[in-house]
């Protein structure tokens, strides 16, 4: 059922409580579903996790840029235009639901809401997100851009807007879904790679239809001052506690002088469906604060044909 929901309104949260909720962004293209198809393709066990279907609208009044990027008030848009993004909004929509029916979710897993933006779909989605504490955050291919221009187009962003954006998973969709399996899960001892960890091992839990393989890439092998095996073991041992089946953890190190290459091509050569890393690592610079190293950053505007989870 769709519910439309006024812009001053946050949405209902979802009515299944007892298991994870995904925030899944729909555009009004009904090609560029590329998060909808990504789900449709990863998960098996569809019982155990709900599906929010959020379309977000232009204002209904016209707004212009303003200091920072930030959307300022320059008049009501016709209300013929808005009819229309509101239409293409509920076709997608529809689209979307149909495409989760028909692997198997049951319409008791699956809401959708339409409402009007605040201010950016960025930020609207992730605070969003955050305050019905959804499992993750799923964006399309387009969605990156969102993100990025969220972190770039702000220089004096709040602890507000970094608390939300960190306080959800965020996963990006690639535009190519191909037939992958497995999990990339890219570790360096920081608290945030631990956290996807964590997040991992919610994720998949006991459905044992995906592999997990550790992934630790050294600058050099000769100078680390936490040796790959503790971080292995660490990691495994978080994983294991949620149920992951031991037989389906591996780990690999590899050396690279630019860590983001050495992620990219394991990832593909592997044809890992998923990267799975933490948004930062090591560090208190002002873009850590924004919580997207230079890793992670690299990785997410050059990863194609995989699905990448970043978190906090």
């Amino acid at each position: 059922m769709l519910q439309e929901v006024q812009s001053n309104q946050t949405a209902p949260r979802a009515e299944l409580q007892d298991i994870p909720s995904l925030l899944i962004a729909v555009g009004e293209q009904p090609e560029h579903l590329f998060g909808v198809q990504f789900i449709s393709q990863f998960f098996k066990d569809f019982d155990r996790m709900h599906f929010k279907l959020m379309h977000l609208l232009p204002p209904s009044h016209g707004v212009v840029p303003g200091p920072y990027g930030l959307p300022v008030e320059a008049g009501r848009m016709d209300e013929s235009i808005y009819n229309r993004h509101r239409d293409l909004g509920r076709h997608s929509l529809q689209l979307a639901s149909g495409m989760l029916r028909q692997v198997g979710i049951p319409d008791s897993n699956i809401s959708m809401v339409s409402r009007p933006q605040n201010q950016t779909k960025a930020l609207d989605l992730i605070q969003e997100s955050a305050a019905n504490n959804h499992h993750a955050l799923v964006l399309g291919n387009r969605g990156r851009s969102w993100f990025e221009s969220m972190l770039d187009g702000i220089p004096d962003i709040t602890r507000e807007v970094i608390d939300a954006s960190c306080g959800i998973p965020l996963w990006i969709a690639p535009s190519i879904v191909e037939k992958r399996r497995d999990i990339l899960l890219c570790v360096d001892g920081s608290r945030h790679a631990l956290n996807m960890v964590h997040h991992v091992g919610e994720t998949l839990g006991s459905q044992g239809t995906h592999g997990v393989t550790l992934l630790r890439v050294l600058r050099d092998r000769n100078n680390n001052p936490t040796p790959p095996e503790v971080i292995f073991e660490e990691a495994r041992k978080v994983l294991e506690e949620q149920n992951v089946p031991s037989d389906s953890i591996r780990v690999r190190v590899v050396t690279d002088n630019d860590p983001a290459s050495g992620i990219l091509t394991v990832c593909e050569r592997g044809k890992f469906a998923v990267v799975a890393m933490g948004r930062a690592g090591y560090g208190n610079s002002f873009m850590r604060r924004l919580l997207l190293g230079s890793v992670s950053r690299d990785v997410m505007q050059q990863l194609n044909n995989a699905c990448l989870w970043l978190t906090c």
